[in-house]
């Protein structure tokens, strides 16, 4: 059954392709590019790393003072480390 209509088609033949002389210079561009992005991620993470390892908060219940850390929440350290080892996969990758 042909969705398309009567006499029309798609044949794998007609694909666009670029068949200029600077793929070797589009694919740098893409290199560079690419490890230009890893980077900036590896240095938001170390930022976010700093920020959540730093962060501390006081509250006060019935005169009673608890400092909260990072360390309080499991769920927060799993996600420092698991955003670090996604961080070092991201740049062992590349290489």
């Amino acid at each position: 059954m042909n969705y398309l209509g009567v006499g029309v088609g798609v044949s794998p033949g007609n694909a666009l392709v670029y068949h200029g002389t600077n793929l070797k210079v589009i694919d740098r561009r893409v290199r560079v590019a690419e490890l230009v992005l890893r980077c900036v991620i590896c240095g938001l993470n170390v930022l976010v790393a700093i920020l959540v390892g730093t962060n501390t908060q006081v509250k006060e219940i019935f005169s009673i003072q608890k400092k909260a850390i990072f360390i309080d929440m499991k769920a927060i350290v799993f996600l420092v480390v698991a955003n670090g080892v996604a961080t070092v996969y991201s740049l062992v990758q590349r290489v």
